[in-house]
């Protein structure tokens, strides 16, 4: 009876897998390590804090992959201004200047917050570009370094038991 009854839990639970991105919250250690991506193409907001050092994200992969990368900053009004840099070993494919874009205001209904959105390899949330195998960097950063932020990476919502265990 309890296996079924978890089995009836899961079942509920899918139509939620669908709709949502994977939540990684950033530490200072994995900031200092850095952070790897896996499954590019799969959607993640990773959740982070700059203090006082960049953050380099690194996508290592086997194949072809619809490629997306969004900054946003939380909060109805803009605090700070982040940028990014996606880069193939050292030739930079894109630089998303915080400091040059007009920032927009964007209410995520699954978290129920504010984000300013900033700039982004794609467009409306979805990827634009194919990026081939190899090896990428993305390095955010903003003026002195400092500040929160969201770093969205992917756009094929795929939201797995696991980690909706995770985000609990």
């Amino acid at each position: 009876l309890r296996t079924a009854a978890f089995f009836c839990f899961i079942l509920l639970l899918s139509p939620f897998s669908a709709s949502a991105h994977q939540p990684k919250l950033v530490s200072s250690d994995d900031a200092e390590k850095g952070i790897a991506v896996h499954e590019p193409s799969v959607s993640k907001a990773y959740y982070g804090e700059l203090k006082g050092k960049p953050h380099v994200y690194t996508i290592r992969s086997g194949g072809p992959f619809a490629a997306y990368v969004g900054i946003l900053v939380p909060g109805a009004k803009l605090a700070h201004p982040v940028s990014f840099e996606l880069l193939a070993g050292e030739k930079l494919i894109f630089r998303g200047d915080g400091t040059l874009f007009e920032w927009r205001r964007f209410y995520e209904k699954h978290g129920g917050d504010w984000y300013m959105t900033g700039p982004e390899y794609g467009a409306e949330f979805r990827s634009t570009h194919t990026l081939p195998a190899g090896d990428y960097t993305v390095r955010v950063y903003s003026a002195g370094n400092i500040g929160k932020y969201s770093l969205a990476v992917g756009d094929v919502e795929h939201f797995p038991f696991v980690e909706i265990v995770k985000a609990a």
